[in-house]
């Protein structure tokens, strides 16, 4: 699995999780309950892909960027 995506709102991932489903690639959002995070420590919750999927991934998320969803 690869990390393609990270934000430090929960909601924004799950947005980007939810293009991905509809295209038909699965995820899986790690450090979702971290937001409080612990010092010295990553806490943003962060989106994986399957290897084999990180090309169409990366498409999409970027499509996503140009038109501001």
């Amino acid at each position: 699995m690869k990390r393609i995506y990270t934000d430090e709102v929960l909601a924004n991932v799950v947005n980007v999780q939810n293009v991905l489903r509809i295209n038909g690639i699965k995820s899986t959002i790690k450090n979702q309950y971290f937001e409080l995070g612990l010092a010295g420590m990553e806490s943003c919750p962060d989106l994986y892909v399957e290897d084999k999927d990180v090309k169409i991934a990366l498409k999409i998320l970027q499509k996503m960027r140009q038109r501001n969803l």
